[in-house]
């Protein structure tokens, strides 16, 4: 069964719906361009394309590799240093605190020296 369509009642309804009608078909040409173009492109792959992006990107990746092992060097370094530094300055005031220390004693021997005569502890 074929149906029949009425052609007159077809026009009549794109005439009444022309705006509509003119989207839609604008639409759909949009649409099939969009498609079509999309069939027959061909891209190149992206190493091609961003060649000069990804030299530079390894270039810089291997540039920050280089300064982190040389900060790390520094870093000991200093590291050391301090640590040597810090070293000395404890042993130089141990040595002051010696020096200190045979100094209060001998005030100490000096002052109690003539009680210690007195009580006869003294062999000089």
């Amino acid at each position: 069964m074929i149906a029949n369509i009425d052609v007159d009642k077809l026009v009549d309804l794109l005439i009444k719906y022309k705006t509509q009608v003119s989207y839609l078909a604008a639409f759909i040409l949009c649409a099939g361009c969009f498609i079509g173009g999309r069939l027959t492109s061909q891209c190149p792959p992206k190493s091609e394309v961003c060649m000069a992006e990804e030299k530079t990107i390894l270039g810089l990746r291997a540039e920050l590799s280089g300064k982190d092992t040389t900060r790390v060097e520094m870093l000991r370094k200093q590291k050391d240093e301090d640590r040597k530094s810090c070293d000395e300055r404890v042993e130089q005031a141990k040595q002051d605190q010696m020096a200190s220390n045979d100094f209060l004693q001998c005030s100490d021997i000096c002052a109690l020296y003539n009680q210690c005569l007195t009580a006869g502890r003294c062999d000089l």
